[in-house]
């Protein structure tokens, strides 16, 4: 999404990232491997040395170009790094941070709990994240708390809602609040939407995918949510009339009013977020209800009965993964040898068993 060499010229230093287009992997550095993003661990077959390697490799890049780049602002990406403030070596990572900067900035964005929940229930399901089930707690205060306690930090939190960013976007918003409009305009961006929105459809099938709860015949995917949401995902922009998730009435309220730190949100940095309507269909329900997709969210069955009617058979998708799998290995031709060996290891792994 940025680019690099553009921000540059702005004085302005985004490191380049090992994986993906952020530096979630430096977590692992800093706090362990059990921390790293759930991606990071799937991909390294969840081998500690690796997931571990993996994150030194990333603080080395991102402290070579600290030293190397003489700039005014460098930035650090990962939506992981908002939880970091509850770990034991908080204090380590600030530190360390802190001697390449003479001001230290954290920005955050926060969301109303049942738009929240319901893009971590897709995250979840697109990236093979842990199932996400609602429940009662106060994150936002645990985790902005320790940023908004340890001196040095300058903290800044603004509500995530579409309406209240600038332009409606959140790069637009983050770049004219905290760095320069010539910076921004230095961003190139994607063709498509690269977090494209799953239909309630998709996230059944991924559900019950990932539940053993699909018809029989498709319980050899192995793990579905990691290996086939892409599938799913391009088949779910094939089928006509796609919508996105929605509430079913009541639902998002009760998700709402599981979070309780709403009101330290809005006395600490002004953020308050409008409370859904209720509905007597959800009065009786508790969070326990609500753990599936078709719980929460409406299904049009039409369009997902077609799901299953074109989903290819196990064995002909597992042929389309390992096609999709060299291709990607062969992107990065200096990782492509390390790249094919974690995916025959990967396919080693997942023969079926005859019982």
């Amino acid at each position: 999404m940025l680019s690099r060499e553009g921000l540059l010229r702005h004085g302005i230093l985004y490191p380049t990232p090992v994986r993906a287009n952020n530096h979630a992997s430096v977590t692992s550095h800093f706090f362990g491997s059990d921390v790293a993003p759930f991606p990071n661990k799937l991909l390294n077959n969840f081998n500690p040395n690796a997931i571990l390697a993996e994150g030194q490799a990333t603080w080395d890049t991102i402290e070579k170009e600290l030293l190397n780049h003489d700039v005014d602002t460098a930035m650090l990406s990962a939506e992981i790094l908002f939880g970091m403030g509850r770990r034991d070596a908080f204090d380590a990572f600030i530190e360390t941070l802190r001697a390449f900067a003479d001001e230290l900035h954290v920005v955050a964005y926060v969301r109303s709990p049942a738009e929240h929940f319901l893009s971590m229930k897709q995250q979840s399901l697109k990236h093979a994240l842990p199932r996400r089930v609602p429940k009662e707690d106060a994150d936002n205060r645990i985790m902005l708390g320790s940023y908004l306690d340890t001196e040095g930090i300058i903290l800044h939190v603004h509500p995530f809602d579409r309406d209240r960013r600038l332009d409606g976007d959140i790069v637009t918003d983050f770049f004219t609040r905290h760095l320069s409009a010539a910076a921004r305009d230095a961003i190139v961006r994607p063709d498509a939407d690269e977090n494209t929105s799953l239909s309630p459809e998709a996230m059944v099938i991924l559900d019950e995918l990932r539940t053993g709860t699909a018809p029989r015949k498709y319980a050899h995917y192995g793990r579905p949510s990691a290996d086939y949401a892409d599938l799913i995902q391009r088949l779910d922009g094939e089928i006509p009339r796609k919508t996105r998730p929605k509430y079913k009435p009541g639902i998002a309220q009760k998700i709402f009013d599981a979070k309780q730190d709403l009101d330290w949100l809005d006395a600490t940095f002004g953020i308050r977020f409008e409370r859904p309507a209720g509905d007597p269909a959800a009065d009786n329900l508790t969070l326990d209800d609500l753990k599936t997709v078709r719980s929460l969210c409406y299904v049009n069955e039409d369009r997902y009965q077609q799901f299953w009617q074109i989903l290819p058979p196990p064995e002909k998708a597992r042929l389309r993964w390992i096609g999709r799998k060299l291709r990607n290995a062969f992107k990065h031709p200096l990782r492509a040898i390390s790249n094919i060996s974690k995916l025959l290891s990967r396919l080693v792994d997942r023969r079926p068993t005859k019982t």
